[in-house]
């Protein structure tokens, strides 16, 4: 089972239009509900690819329970605990007709005292039955900024590999505590590093460095283009990502992120991994909905995928 900690769910409402801009009255074609947040997203995509994971992460207030309700729509299991705080909302926009996906990113409820501890007690009580702890997506408004190393560290008492894919303010602690892998994608590497890299060249020679922060192993997604990675033994590796006629990219991350996650669960090396990562990633994009890809799609997209180099 892979242990999902998820530090700031949402529920993802994804609208489709027609020739969306800013400005005036529009009204969608199609309304999609989902748990969402990068922790659900990433245990619907290991879902569909048939690997077991549990989500950990604060719910509150009536959003809280609907997203419970959408959770068990889609099978995702999920051992939350209640906080004062709104659950928050995050809103797509599809455009159809220019192809591109507005993402609308509520923060958050203001996390308040003794919370973090909870999350806390929470995974300790569920570590002892984990294969690995994936830690997902954003932290709330006033989390620690040492909040992920913490749980970094505690899963490191329990001898679980921890595979981090996170942002913002907590990023830089967490990676210092040594996770087994880091995934980020190409703008969060430069943030990282506090210097641009403008294509793929430029993260590949960043590799090492990104390295040097701490994590044992790093992969870099570069969107449509595929990514790159960093193994323990300074070894990098490219994977091109197959072209697709893509509907909508969210959520593409954290599918890549269970492809990757789910193959290393089965002991794949992290070249056959990363493959995997950009199957899924890529098929992912066919359809709207993070992480509701075909698995049947993701692994004729796998078939068809050159060994990365």
């Amino acid at each position: 089972m892979i242990l999902v900690c998820a530090p700031n769910p949402a529920i993802d409402k994804t609208l489709l239009l027609a020739g969306w801009a800013p400005g005036g009255v529009w009204r969608a074609t199609q309304v999609l509900l989902q748990a969402g947040g990068k922790g659900y997203n990433f245990a619907r995509a290991l879902g569909v690819l048939g690997q077991p994971a549990l989500v950990v992460g604060p719910l509150g207030g009536r959003d809280g329970h609907r997203l419970c309700g959408l959770a068990a729509a889609h099978g995702i299991a999920h051992a939350p605990y209640w906080v004062a705080g709104e659950t928050r909302t995050c809103t797509i926009i599809v455009d159809t007709a220019a192809g591109t996906d507005t993402v609308l990113n509520e923060p958050g409820a203001a996390q308040q005292p003794g919370e973090w501890e909870r999350l806390l007690a929470a995974l300790q009580q569920q570590l002892p039955h984990a294969r690995f702890l994936a830690v997902c997506g954003s932290c709330r408004p006033a989390d620690p900024v040492d909040g992920l190393q913490q749980v970094v560290q505690l899963a490191q008492r329990h001898n679980v590999p921890v595979l981090l894919d996170t942002h913002g303010a907590q990023l830089a602690a967490a990676v210092a505590a040594g996770p087994a892998l880091l995934k980020i994608n190409q703008n969060e590497a430069a943030a990282l590093l506090g210097r641009a890299l403008r294509g793929i060249e430029d993260v590949r020679q960043a590799l090492p460095d990104l390295r040097a922060r701490g994590a044992q192993q790093v992969v870099v997604t570069l969107g449509a283009a595929g990514a790159l990675a960093i193994d323990g033994a300074g070894k990098t590796y490219f994977c091109s990502a197959p072209q697709v006629a893509a509907l909508c990219a969210v959520g593409s991350g954290d599918s890549f992120f269970a492809g990757l996650a789910a193959a290393l669960c089965a002991g794949a090396p992290l070249p056959a991994a990363l493959r995997h990562g950009v199957a899924a990633g890529a098929a992912n994009t066919l359809q709207l909905g993070a992480g509701s890809f075909s698995a049947e799609r993701a692994q004729q997209l796998l078939a068809a995928l050159p060994e990365p180099a």
